[in-house]
């Protein structure tokens, strides 16, 4: 009877290092998977900021240029969602995992934390880039509207 509870315990055992070893590859390859993302995300940002300040300099009619802050909402409350969905994914294994394995991926973890902050302000600073391009070329309207009716009058 010693021998079977033995061997229960041993292959109990083994099935632990199984899942142990599963989770610190599923743990590295949210963190690979995340780090990726943000990356791109940075590259993205980088790209767009370039852009607008190209745009600041030409004519975009008002509509458009609302349709195109709706739009940059939407797509950096769906980046959000990624990101934080992959923290938290990463989180919840890192939980699980024994000490020794979690401090091997502990630090690129709070690493990709801090700069899953940084991406997440950038993507924000876009929106408010947009959203003062919008605010700006409305005052511009608005202004101009003042000046035709002072003329005509």
């Amino acid at each position: 009877m010693v021998n079977l509870i033995a061997a229960v315990n041993t292959d109990g055992e083994l099935r632990l290092d199984v899942r142990a070893i599963q989770d610190t590859k599923l743990a590295q390859s949210l963190v690979k998977k995340l780090c990726t993302f943000l990356e791109k995300e940075k590259a993205a940002t980088e790209t767009r900021m370039a852009k607008m300040h190209e745009q600041g300099k030409t004519h975009v009619d008002i509509d458009t240029s609302w349709k195109n802050l709706s739009g940059q909402i939407e797509k950096g409350k769906e980046k959000a969602s990624v990101i934080i969905s992959l923290l938290e994914d990463i989180n919840r294994v890192l939980t699980g995992l024994h000490a020794s394995n979690r401090a091997t991926i502990q630090p690129s973890f709070s690493t990709l934390r801090a700069e899953a902050d940084v991406v997440m302000k950038k993507i924000t600073e876009c929106i408010k880039m947009d959203s003062d391009k919008n605010q700006r070329r409305l005052s511009v309207c608005i202004h101009e509207l003042a000046i035709n009716m002072q003329s005509s009058s």
